[in-house]
């Protein structure tokens, strides 16, 4: 493990220096005099053959496009690849009364009732997100989709931060298809709002999040989830700004 972590260290001072120092670096300005030569050189060729590097002259670096790319996750005091908060939609899709849920049959947050969610893809427009996981995941696809809120949430299991999530809620209503009950996420099934009580094990915010699709404004919430031992028991509003 000590040497993973001695080689990911040097790797990150080689791409900090590049990433601080354009338009090019020579191979002494990055070369580190506590580490051996032949030490570094094997590192920078990593990065070249990575793609992440690439040699303009006979000793001069600098970032290639995907190097640029790659360090706007590392941050630029310390040079370390910074965690990342999930990117996601949170998709309340309803037929008048009815709730379409989803009981979770995988990790994290086995058993849990809710919405669907999905990741948002690299360069997928948010509308497109909520389209596309309905119909992959339910067999139903949305005639209407709306925004209805930005929602920051963090999930802290025994006093720890465990996740960090942003999520775009969206009504989604008008729904065509044949609703296909199992699929790898978990079970899929029409729940009436009266049904919704203590007895289920349901996410913390969900009564938050649907008298927020029900309304009409466009709201930002931030919120904490708690959890003991993979349980939920607890959420605290952090904040909360609805627009007309």
């Amino acid at each position: 493990m000590w040497g993973v972590y001695v080689d990911t260290a040097i790797r990150e001072k080689i791409l900090s220096t590049l990433m601080h120092s354009p338009p090019s670096c020579s191979f002494s300005d990055l070369c580190d005099p506590a580490i051996p030569s032949n030490d570094f050189s094997y590192h920078l060729k990593t990065l070249m053959n990575e793609g992440l590097v690439r040699k303009t002259g006979s000793n001069t670096y600098v970032l290639s496009t995907e190097g640029k790319k790659h360090v706007t996750y590392i941050e630029g005091n310390t040079g370390k690849r910074e965690k990342m908060p999930l990117m996601s939609v949170l998709l309340v899709a309803m037929d008048g009364d009815k709730l379409l849920f989803n009981e979770r049959t995988k990790e994290p947050f086995y058993g849990y009732f809710g919405c669907h969610g999905a990741k948002i893809k690299f360069g997928e427009r948010i509308e497109d997100t909520a389209k596309r996981e309905l119909q992959e995941e339910t067999g139903l696809t949305p005639k209407k989709v709306e925004v209805k809120c930005i929602a920051n949430y963090n999930t802290y299991h025994n006093g720890e931060l465990a996740y960090s999530h942003y999520s775009y809620v969206i009504r989604c209503t008008d729904l065509k298809g044949k609703l296909r009950k199992y699929e790898k996420e978990g079970i899929n099934k029409w729940i009436d709002r009266s049904e919704l009580n203590g007895k289920m094990k349901l996410f913390p915010d969900i009564f938050e999040i649907l008298k927020i699709a029900d309304g009409n404004k466009f709201t930002i919430l931030e919120y904490d989830f708690m959890q003991k031992d993979d349980e939920f028991v607890g959420m605290k509003i952090r904040n909360r700004i609805s627009f007309q």
